[in-house]
């Protein structure tokens, strides 16, 4: 939702004036689709007030555009922050590991929306970019029916051409999956337990600080750092690691296969 309204208010800069009204052409509207929506939700949000699009001062006048759509995706997207970690960003100053040899399970809502665009599991990001370009230029009845099975449709949610563009590019352009990478997985897992937001929100803090490399070029545990740094600071993402490591072994546990524990988490 808060990805939709932030694309919403960067469209709206290209607003043109036909009599009173204010009208945008929207590239993540199905064509012929036109919202009357007001900032700052855009039509969008956690209630039937703020997902308001029959009155608003600002006409959405959808074309139904992928390319242009992921535009403006890449542009709500804030590459240009400072990166203090060796150039080892994703964005917004976030550390991001290399991504070289792992596999990444996709659940939340990248899992429903690429469930929605009913691509198989296994495929690349151009495949899901393909499906993607071809469901934006779906009419609007048909992107309801998709997004209804995958449990999207609500009154209150962005249209999905908007979830699946800002899905894929979410995972290209700002966290630099390869768009032929077979990495991703998007099939249901077995767990074993809750893989939601609260995992993924320990392994984000986490990844916030990687581990430090002293003089010899020796790793050195967060633990091992914060007492020669002297900070007790650096001791709480040390203990949300030993808690998410915790997790994480009673998640992977049921896996029978050593294919099968070796995935990361991508919410």
């Amino acid at each position: 939702v808060s990805s939709w309204q932030r694309a919403g208010d960067y469209v709206s800069n290209e607003v043109q004036t036909f009599g009173s009204q204010l009208v945008v052409q929207h590239p993540c509207l199905a064509s012929g689709q036109n919202w009357s929506v007001s900032a700052p939700t855009f039509g969008a949000g956690f209630s039937a007030q703020q997902a308001n699009r029959t009155d608003g001062s600002l006409d959405f006048a959808g074309s139904g555009n992928f390319e242009a759509c992921s535009l403006v995706a890449q542009a709500i997207i804030p590459k240009g922050t400072p990166c203090f970690f060796g150039g080892q960003c994703s964005f917004m100053g976030q550390y991001q590991p290399n991504l070289d040899g792992l596999n990444f399970a996709l659940i939340g809502d990248f899992q429903g929306v690429f469930h929605a665009l009913d691509v198989p599991d296994g495929g690349t990001l151009a495949d899901v970019a393909a499906r993607a370009s071809e469901v934006c230029g779906e009419p609007e009845h048909e992107q309801l029916r998709l997004a209804t099975q995958a449990g999207y449709g609500r009154a209150t949610d962005p249209p999905l051409c908007w979830m699946a563009t800002w899905a894929v590019t979410l995972l290209s352009h700002g966290y630099q999956f390869p768009m032929n990478t077979t990495s991703l997985s998007w099939h249901k897992h077995d767990w074993g337990g809750a893989a939601d937001w609260a995992l993924g929100r320990m392994i984000y803090e986490i990844n916030s600080f990687p581990v430090w490399e002293l003089e010899g070029g020796e790793p050195v545990l967060l633990a091992e750092a914060a007492s020669q740094l002297g900070s007790v600071a650096m001791l709480l993402p040390f203990l949300l690691g030993l808690l998410a490591r915790e997790v994480l072994g009673r998640l992977r546990s049921p896996c029978e296969s050593e294919e099968a524990r070796d995935f990361y988490v991508v919410l």
